[in-house]
This record gives structure tokens, sequence and C-alpha cells, in this order.
């Protein structure tokens, strides 16, 4: 569910239903004339497969949920440890990561019921923080380094993640490594830079966001 207020929405539709259950089902016990009995029956085969419905939607939208948020915040860490050359940690967050982003997708892949209708948003929080923003200061950035991506007005993380990251690295910073500007490893980081997201939240609108956040975990475990 996108937000604390559609769960409360969805339990206090199942709790309506179950009362309305409850309700026909005495009703049921007093009624002597099989007509009206079978129309009674009916109604509460209909009450129970609308609430199971509903159950089970509120089961998909909390794993759902829980998924994208512990996938995104083990997703946050995994990149700043990544960058602080803390790869153990790196690495056991980004299969965290990887293994929840996987666990969303299927979750909205298998269910009948359309979960992103509105946007799943997740609080992102993370105790680790990068030690700067300027990349000429973060380690296994050279002064030679630090020059060509200047060159192509890229100083700061910020530089990397505003107005779409990945099209930076794909192009301009491509660019400079088919030239044999920038080392693979300067790629890796740089890459995995410009996933970062320094915002509270993250909003998941699309199935499409959910996998590309899966491929992303998946490369960045495989790159630790």
């Amino acid at each position: 569910m996108s937000t604390v207020g559609d769960k409360i929405a969805l339990d206090d539709a199942i709790d309506d239903l179950s009362e309305a259950l409850r309700y026909y089902r005495a009703a049921a016990d007093k009624v002597d004339d099989p007509d009206r009995e079978a129309e009674i029956e009916t109604t509460v085969t209909t009450l129970r497969e609308n609430r199971n419905k509903l159950k089970r939607e509120l089961e998909s939208q909390t794993t759902l949920n829980e998924a994208l948020h512990t996938g995104e915040e083990s997703f946050q860490e995994a990149i700043r440890a990544y960058v602080t050359d803390e790869k153990t940690l790196s690495r056991i967050r980004f299969r965290q990561a990887r293994d929840r982003f996987e666990e969303a997708n299927n979750t909205v892949e298998e269910s009948d019921m359309e979960l992103l209708s509105t946007p799943v948003t997740v609080d992102v929080t993370t105790d680790r923080e990068l030690p700067t923003t300027q990349l000429s200061d973060l380690h296994g950035f050279d002064s030679k380094t630090a020059a060509m991506l200047e060159s192509e007005g890229i100083t700061t993380v910020s530089d990397l993640t505003d107005g779409g990251g990945e099209t930076i690295v794909s192009d301009e910073i491509t660019e400079l490594s088919a030239d044999d500007g920038l080392s693979e490893a300067v790629i890796t980081k740089l890459t995995l830079l410009s996933w970062l997201h320094t915002k509270d939240t993250f909003e998941f609108s699309t199935g499409q966001d959910i996998s590309g956040r899966y491929k992303q975990a998946k490369r960045g475990f495989e790159e630790c």
C-alpha cells in the first residue's frame, strides 16, 4: 500500500464486511422461509468472497510495501558502503536488496490485483552517509580523474544523481572510458553513485521501477 491511510481503509472495509457477515448469519438462523434463507446464503457467500479478496489484497500490499522499504534501505546503504570501500558490507546489502526487490517484483506479477494503481512510497533512512559529496575528495578519484570529470561538468555527487544520472554515466562517462580516460573501478563507482538517493522517501510507480532497482542491486552485488 502506498500510505498508512490505505492500510487503514482496507482494514476498515474488512471489518465492515465481517460485521455484515455476522448480521446476515444471525438473520439466517431466524428465517423459516427456504427462499429467503437461500437469498441470505447467496448474500453471505458474496460478502465472504469480497472479504477474502480484500484480505488477499491487504496481505499482498503489506508484503510489497515491506519488501520495497527494506530493499531500498539496503540498496542505499550498499552504495554508500561501496564508495567508502567497505566491500563486504556492500556485498551483503546489495544481496539483501536484490532479494527483496525480487520478492516485490514477484508479488506484483503474481497478484491478480493492480498493486501499483497508487504509487508505493517508502521511507528511506540510513545511518551511513558519504564523507563528502565532492568527487575529488572521495577515495579512488585522483586529481587526473577529477579533472576529466570536471571537463564534463561533473564535480559533485549531485551532478550524477540530479536530472537522470544514468544518462550521464552511459554517455559522457562511457565516452571518456572508451578513450582510456577512466578506469573500470572509477566507472563502477560513478555508476553506483548515480543510483544514490538522498531524500527521505522513494516512490515506486510501476513494475519497471521495481525491476529496474532489482537489476541495479544485482549488478551492484556482482561488482563487489
